[in-house]
């Protein structure tokens, strides 16, 4: 797609993102909700800055399992043992193209790097996710022009929906051009 569709659509996405702002701001916006959101452990979201710039990430939960046994870990109570992980969206594909950043401390939002993380701490990405998660938790307003997005569905396809334009209009760019948006 060239820039100049790319920008057809992005301005056609902000005019029908205006026509479903409401009162208390665009209506797929988590920032009021974002804590419980995020913290719930299956989230995908989007922070965008004024420029539309972005980046995706998702948070989940899986249980522990033990190295050596591949057993699910339980504590002492018999209750499973969670472990959570961040990533963020490298690729073109909003369902698999995560690459694993850190492991998520749900008790104090931050963020653990391992040997495994694929994305430096010191990564454009990592650094915004960083800020952002401990803004959240102190429930501090973010900084203007800034915005968290829940990663919606696409209306036409069924598809993840990540770029903020998209899940404001509710629909991905692609979609938006085979119907003549």
């Amino acid at each position: 797609m060239d820039t100049a569709t790319k920008r057809n659509i992005l301005e056609r996405m902000e005019a029908l993102r205006r026509e479903i702002q409401t009162e208390e701001g665009i209506q797929f916006s988590i920032r009021e909700k974002a804590k419980e959101l995020i913290g719930a452990g299956n989230a995908t979201f989007s922070i965008a800055n004024p420029q539309h710039e972005h980046f995706t990430f998702k948070i989940s939960r899986v249980q522990a399992t033990d190295r050596n046994s591949r057993q699910p870990q339980v504590d002492a109570n018999g209750d499973p043992v969670y472990v959570w992980f961040a990533g963020v969206l490298t690729g073109p594909d909003n369902a698999t193209d995560y690459n694993y950043l850190a492991v998520f401390e749900p008790t104090t939002w931050a963020l653990r790097w391992t040997s495994g993380s694929k994305i430096k701490e010191d990564a454009p990405s990592a650094r915004i996710l960083k800020y952002f998660l401990k803004l959240i938790f102190d429930e501090q307003p973010l900084p203007e022009g800034y915005d968290i997005w829940h990663a919606g569905r696409c209306c036409r396809c069924g598809r993840k929906l990540t770029v903020p334009e998209s899940i404001a209009a509710g629909i991905g760019p692609v979609c938006a051009t085979s119907m003549g948006w």
